[in-house]
C-alpha cells in the first residue's frame, strides 16, 4: 500500500529498504512462506494482494537514480485530498513502460512466495484521475499517443493496465491462469 512496502523482494530489495516504516518492520521471504505455510494446514488460504494503479507510493523512489525514472506519479503529494482517497499518496505511472517490467519482478516474487497460487487480488480501485491528469509526464504521454485526458480516456488506460498486470501474472505463475479479485 502506498504507506508501506514492508515486503523483501530479493531482486528488488530497495522496495523495501525504502518502503517499509523500519527495519525491523520488514516480511523477508521465511516469514511470509511460514504464514502461508500455518495457514494451510489450519485450512486457511493466505491470499496476495498487490493493490495497483492506486495505492502505491512509498518503496518505488528508487526508479530515478537507478535509471527507471518515474515509477510512481504523486507520491506524498499535498493537499492529499486532490490526488488520492487516504494520504499517503501514489499511483503507477502509465507513462513509464519499464513500470511493467517492475511489476512483474514484484509478480514473480509475490507468486514464487505465495504459490502455488489460484486466486489474487489486483486491487484496482480508487485512482485518482486528478493524480494522472496533473502530472506532465502521463498528460503529455496521453496526448502524444491521441488517447486524450479526458475521465474515459483514463479509465481505458486503466483497464489496458489491468489486463498488462492479469498476463504478467499469468507470466509468473507458469502459465497457469489465475482467477483476479478486484476491489469496485
Amino acid at each position: 500500500d502506498s504507506h508501506s512496502f514492508p515486503l523483501y523482494l530479493e531482486s528488488l530489495p530497495k522496495m523495501s529498504y525504502y518502503g517499509a516504516y523500519s527495519s525491523k518492520q520488514i516480511y523477508y521471504p521465511a516469514d511470509v512462506r511460514h504464514i502461508v505455510e500455518y495457514g494451510r494446514v489450519r485450512g486457511i488460504r493466505v491470499m496476495p494482494e498487490f493493490d495497483a494503479p492506486a495505492h502505491v507510493g512509498n518503496g518505488f523512489q528508487w526508479g530515478p537514480q537507478n535509471g527507471l525514472g518515474n515509477l510512481t506519479v504523486c507520491v506524498n503529494r499535498e493537499p492529499w485530498q486532490s490526488y488520492c482517497v487516504e494520504p499517503p499518496c501514489g499511483q503507477l505511472n502509465l507513462a513509464n513502460p519499464k513500470m511493467y517490467d517492475v511489476l512483474g519482478q514484484i509478480y514473480n516474487e509475490i507468486v514464487d512466495l505465495f504459490g502455488p497460487i489460484d486466486l489474487f487480488h489486483y486491487g484496482g480501485d480508487e485512482v485518482n484521475l486528478n493524480c494522472w491528469n496533473t502530472t506532465d509526464e502521463i498528460t503529455d504521454w496521453m496526448n502524444g499517443n491521441g488517447y486524450g485526458v479526458d475521465a474515459d480516456a483514463y479509465y481505458k488506460q486503466w483497464s489496458i493496465f489491468q489486463e498488462k498486470s492479469r498476463q504478467l501474472l499469468v507470466s509468473a505463475n507458469k502459465q497457469q491462469k489465475v482467477p483476479g479479485i478486484l476491489w469496485t
